[in-house]
């Protein structure tokens, strides 16, 4: 079995672009602050793949928040 060190290279930086962008379209009306949203969906896309898949998920099923109501 042959490992391709640019191979993986590559899917890690595809993979880093789907999900930050995914993710911050999930996270645009729900947080408050997008680029820690985009650096903690860096940091766990280079570092941990799947991680960044369940960050994803969970601004994707997060309620958006409820302005103005007290």
């Amino acid at each position: 079995m042959n490992i391709n060190a640019t191979l993986m290279g590559q899917n890690v930086v595809i993979n880093l672009f789907i999900m930050l962008f995914l993710t911050l379209m999930f996270a645009k009306r729900k947080s408050g602050y997008l680029p820690l949203v985009a650096l903690y969906t860096f940091l766990l896309s280079v570092l941990f793949i799947p991680a960044s898949w369940l960050y994803c998920m969970y601004w994707a099923f997060k309620k958006p928040k409820e302005v103005g109501k007290q």
